[in-house]
């Protein structure tokens, strides 16, 4: 992303309109790549203000609106060079990973699977059995939906948990971010924007800002049009709201399915943030990275129920 795709963006930018601020990415300074080692040194923004969210709570309305902002910024990039310029587009896409490549149903099912059973387990102790067997049935497709060719719109975020996001606030006031910066680009992908979407709204929203989704994706949709047309795209012609909410319908739970498993590491202690790389030297295996003790673990409980049934009585 910072050799290829960012410096385009700040080219295309400069040649369109630029009256356009590419301000929710960290200045890079140096960047060296290897076949297996790269090195990367960006703007500290913490020398600006910006600061990390308590990964171990939910964002309120605020800060999730301020996300839908930004990415409506940050995808319309895409959409517009895609539109205007689509065969530079072509190129910047295979300089990140292409969604579903490598992606199955038997590998999404072992790495997922159990996690999404658990919380089926989970709604039927919350007397929401209704719920349970709705997610039973759509199971294969919550656990892989393919992402079709067509639907491939934009260079997504990819990682939209809540440490690759820090805000900036006024006068002290932690409860309304003035800006945010879009922090690791590792796992850009070319995807629908719907996955970053349901990725950060699944992830961080707390149970108010769920039942405001539409006003989310209205949000979003307005940002992404308003900087479609500062780029000279017309957003009626590339990506309409009606499109968006297709998307969100078709491919919205794979937010949902990583929740279901990455909410358990947002959640724990520093302390008990499992050591990957020594896991992987002990050959622990893969579902016990993701063990977490009782508190973090009734916090998780109830936030997912939450994720699910605002799913399952939307979507389902």
């Amino acid at each position: 992303m910072y050799s290829e795709v960012f410096p385009y963006f700040r080219k295309f930018i400069k040649e369109v309109n630029s009256e356009f601020d590419f301000d929710f990415v960290p200045k890079d300074y140096w960047l060296e790549s290897t076949p297996f080692q790269e090195a990367l040194i960006l703007e500290n923004m913490k020398m600006k203000g910006y600061k990390l969210h308590n990964r171990q709570k939910p964002w309120n309305l605020k800060h999730s609106l301020k996300a839908m902002t930004t990415y409506g910024k940050f995808h319309a990039l895409s959409f517009a060079i895609k539109d205007q310029k689509p065969e530079v587009f072509k190129h910047l896409t295979k300089s990140v990973q292409n969604s579903g490549k490598y992606i199955n149903f038997e590998y999404l099912n072992q790495s997922f699977g159990s996690h999404l059973r658990n919380v089926l387990k989970l709604l039927k102790s919350a007397n929401r059995n209704d719920l349970a067997i709705k997610f039973e049935e759509k199971f294969e497709s919550i656990i892989y939906t393919p992402l079709e060719e067509n639907d491939k719109f934009v260079i997504g975020h990819g990682d939209c948990w809540n440490n690759n996001f820090v805000f900036k606030y006024r006068n002290g006031d932690e409860t309304s971010p003035s800006k945010v910066i879009l922090l690791d680009f590792q796992m850009s992908t070319w995807e629908t924007p719907v996955y970053d979407l349901a990725f950060i709204i699944y992830m961080t929203s707390d149970k108010s800002s769920l039942g405001r989704l539409d006003l989310l994706l209205e949000t979003y949709y307005e940002s992404l049009s308003k900087s479609l047309r500062i780029l000279g795209s017309n957003p009626d012609e590339i990506f309409t709201f009606e499109q968006l909410k297709q998307h969100w319908k078709k491919y919205s739970a794979f937010g949902l399915r990583l929740s279901s498993k990455l909410l358990k590491m947002e959640l724990m202690n520093d302390g008990d943030v499992p050591d990957l790389e020594k896991m992987v030297e002990e050959n622990v295996p893969f579902e016990d990275w993701f063990n977490i003790k009782s508190e973090a673990l009734e916090e998780y409980n109830r936030r997912i129920l939450n994720v699910f049934i605002h799913y399952g009585e939307n979507f389902l």
